[in-house]
């Protein structure tokens, strides 16, 4: 299993892949942001949420730098927000193609030849724009209610548990991400069994990933030395680049599981166990040794 693993993560080139959707990403970012607010803020509780949704979002994905980037990605959205139709369709086309970029390397990963159609691609991506941070949005409320009155009421505020559940809720929103990506993104069915197998490596080293990478901008300046004010740019590029990685990563694993459920086990060898008849054997025989 391991073995096969690894050849697929070699054949898929996830290193390059990677490289190529933190790019990709990195420059549509904000248009994603601003068209998922922008649908958002079609809904009233969104603003009641918005900050929560924020802080979320750039301290559980964005480790070490997320007040930095947090800053600039609202700068740029805002500015963002006064383009005029065109631009705003433009930003809408360049989040589409980031979510078809991620659609092909994963079925590159799932050895799929053929895609899916454009129609069916627009329709996917429409409700990962619409209903993907709806559903957020609604869980995340969910989880600050939850944590703040039915938790707090149960269990004394401050205690141990309490404390620990609120930690451990978003850990958990992030493996539904990575379990809904490989199941519903690859164009193909797959299992889900092969989807929470994946989805529970890639959160474990996502988590391993996001705390090695706190501690060595914590304990390394050579960024901020080089880069000066600018430092969280390449230091946000290069968190997006291990985070790509870690999630192929999720999905080539995935993707054996399901390959390996697929592919039907070979038949045991066994050795006849007919036995010969007297007059085959006597026929036989009678050829081994001839008369006269």
């Amino acid at each position: 299993m391991l073995h096969r693993i690894v050849t697929r993560v070699k054949k898929s080139r996830l290193p390059s892949v990677a490289s190529a959707l933190a790019f990709t990403t990195v420059l549509a970012l904000v248009p994603l942001l601003t068209v998922v607010f922008a649908i958002l803020s079609m809904f009233p509780f969104f603003f009641e949420w918005r900050d929560e949704i924020e802080t979320f979002l750039y301290n559980n994905l964005v480790p070490a730098t997320g007040d930095v980037v947090k800053t600039y990605l609202q700068d740029f959205a805002g500015q963002a927000g006064t383009l005029t139709g065109l631009g705003l369709a433009a930003l809408l086309v360049t989040a589409l193609l980031l979510l078809s970029t991620i659609e092909d390397a994963f079925n590159n990963i799932w050895n799929i030849q053929r895609g899916r159609t454009v129609s069916q691609r627009l329709l996917l991506y429409w409700a990962m724009l619409t209903l993907g941070p709806v559903l957020m949005v609604t869980s995340l409320a969910l989880t600050t209610y939850l944590g703040s009155s039915v938790l707090s009421a149960w269990i004394p505020a401050g205690h141990g548990v309490a404390v620990a559940a609120l930690k451990v809720l978003p850990v958990f929103l992030e493996g539904v991400g990575f379990f809904l990506m490989y199941l519903i993104v690859p164009s193909c069915t797959v299992r889900l069994r092969s989807a929470v197998g994946g989805a529970v490596v890639a959160l474990a080293l996502f988590e391993l990933t996001k705390f090695g990478f706190a501690i060595f901008i914590a304990n390394f300046n050579t960024y901020q030395i080089i880069y000066g004010a600018m430092w969280s740019i390449p230091v946000f590029l290069l968190w997006i680049y291990l985070s790509w990685l870690v999630t192929l990563l999720g999905g080539c694993i995935s993707a054996e599981m399901d390959a390996s459920a697929k592919t039907p086990a070979s038949l045991p060898r066994v050795p006849p166990v007919m036995k010969k008849s007297p007059g085959e054997r006597g026929i036989r025989s009678g050829r081994n040794h001839p008369q006269g």
